[in-house]
């Protein structure tokens, strides 16, 4: 039996947010990850980075405590989460092989950290390859393709430029913000104010920037809906039964 398509309707907004909801927040913490990965090598500052570490670890324990509050069954969601985190790590992976563009304007980008890409060999002889960050400027400072050149000359390899929403993002990845006006101003209780809000602006960031990802994960659980093979449902009728017990 049909659903009437009132409810098909109901089925298909209750689904795709469903999925939009689980699939932003592993987008989210793949970003995460990512961030502190390399910042762990290329952070200038330990408590910086040990900043965004404890608003993480804050905001997973809330996911937690939400998760236990309302009962869910704790398997059930863990499986979720992992199949859905799978499936944002085969599409990034996807995104990166076949240079997918994924980046649209939705939040204002101010700050551009310049960074040097070299190649080097590990310990097995093995050719690598790896990016030093330098320096992060306001996107209209003058100084940053005198530097770009500067830095061109000194150490002979490819000079790059990334975007940043916030400068305290990119003292968190490593950059240099001694040309920010702010930073060369800080003393005393606002050092301690950096730190602390340092780590909550990563997590803005990384979320800002998790929602392209996200959205283009949605084109897969809405492609499987559509072919009534929902995607972390048994099948149709499992999902269907699930509508079927909503309110009316």
């Amino acid at each position: 039996m049909k659903l009437p398509i009132g409810k098909y309707f109901k089925s298909f907004i209750i689904y795709l947010s469903l999925h939009f909801g689980v699939g932003l927040l592993m987008c989210f913490l793949f970003k995460c990850f990512l961030f502190e990965w390399n910042a762990l090598t290329d952070a200038k500052d330990l408590t910086i980075f040990l900043s965004t570490i404890g608003w993480l670890s804050i905001l997973l324990l809330l996911i937690y405590l939400i998760i236990k509050h309302f009962g869910y069954n704790h398997k059930q969601v863990f499986s979720f989460l992992l199949i859905t985190g799978m499936a944002v790590f085969f599409i990034s992976i996807m995104v990166s092989l076949f240079a997918i563009p994924l980046k649209f304007k939705i939040f204002n980008q101010n700050y551009i950290g310049v960074y040097s890409s070299y190649e080097y060999e590990d310990s097995e002889g093995n050719l690598k390859s790896s990016d030093k960050p330098h320096y992060v400027f306001l996107n209209d400072d003058s100084r940053i393709e005198s530097t770009i050149s500067s830095l061109q000359e000194e150490r002979g390899e490819e000079i790059s430029k990334e975007k940043f929403a916030f400068w305290q993002t990119a003292f968190a990845a490593g950059y240099d913000p001694k040309y920010i006006r702010e930073f060369q101003t800080l003393e005393g209780s606002q050092r301690t104010v950096l730190i602390v809000t340092t780590g909550l602006l990563v997590l803005l960031e990384c979320f800002m920037n998790s929602l392209p990802l996200a959205i283009f994960y949605l084109a897969f659980p809405i492609l499987l809906f559509l072919i009534r093979k929902p995607f972390l449902f048994k099948d149709y009728n499992a999902l269907k039964e699930v509508i079927e017990k909503q309110p009316k």
